[in-house]
């Protein structure tokens, strides 16, 4: 199966003649609350509108939906929905947008709807101007897309592991809590001693914990924005909105800045 590029879809009218042949649409207002029901029927899981508006409505970078949806007999049963973001690739800054809750009802599964679903998204990408879409997928959807979607994979993620406590290792082996406890406790004594061994004592600094995001984040990423060759932007407004204004999670901000 053939999948568009921005090459088949220079007018408006190719995009909707696209639209029209797969049986999606874009975002419309009112599709909310039945595409937070999707998801958690879906996921199961109980998410909270507030929580979608955060998502969706409230990104600082632009406010058009970035979305492919499937509506039958008035019910949405399926969605390719993005967080649009602000990308630093090289110098040039760009929009692009971040797949997230993509899902098809599971009574409507098998119907090649997720293949629409994917050539309504890159009709929504021209239309909008956003030349590129890139995710973290997890590892059902990765299989999905690779299988039946033109999944290109841009680089391997690393991970990396550093034990910081013996507690779990010994409550797997020896299950007895006084000797969970004392692990626990022995190992905190010698990682705390081990990492205060690597801090640099040369150039004295004050941690402290704040509120919001004031422009000294903005200055601090003008200063390490170029040693990163592609990264989201992580200006004032992003971080504000990322951190501070979720509804469903609580993130304390810790700065660390010069004693000068």
């Amino acid at each position: 199966m053939k999948f568009p590029t921005s090459a088949d879809l220079r007018t408006q009218e190719q995009i909707d003649q696209l639209r029209a042949d797969c049986g999606v649409r874009p975002y419309k207002p009112g599709d909310e609350r039945q595409l937070n029901s999707l998801v958690e029927k879906v996921f199961h899981v109980n998410r909270a509108i507030e929580y979608w508006y955060w998502k969706f409505d409230d990104p600082p970078f632009f406010k058009e939906k970035v979305m492919s949806i499937k509506e039958e007999d008035g019910k949405i049963i399926g969605q390719l929905a993005c967080i649009p973001m602000h990308l630093k690739v090289g110098s040039n800054i760009m929009k692009a947008a971040q797949p997230v809750d993509n899902c098809v009802d599971p009574e409507h599964t098998g119907k090649g709807i997720i293949k629409n679903l994917f050539k309504g998204i890159v009709a929504r990408g021209v239309e909008l101007d956003i030349p590129v879409g890139l995710g973290f997928p997890n590892e059902l959807y990765y299989s999905i897309g690779k299988a039946v979607l033109p999944y290109l994979d841009l680089l391997e993620m690393p991970i990396l592991v550093r034990r910081t406590s013996w507690r779990l290792a010994a409550r797997t082996r020896m299950p007895i809590p006084l000797l969970v406890s004392t692990a626990s406790l022995l190992s905190s004594l010698f990682y705390r001693i081990r990492f205060s061994s690597w801090i640099s004592v040369r150039r004295k600094g004050r941690i402290e914990e704040v509120e919001d995001f004031g422009d000294e984040f903005d200055q601090l990423w003008q200063t390490v924005s170029s040693s990163f060759c592609v990264c989201t932007v992580r200006k004032k407004e992003y971080l504000t909105w990322r951190y501070t204004r979720n509804p469903v999670a609580k993130f304390h901000i810790l700065k660390c800045s010069d004693d000068r």
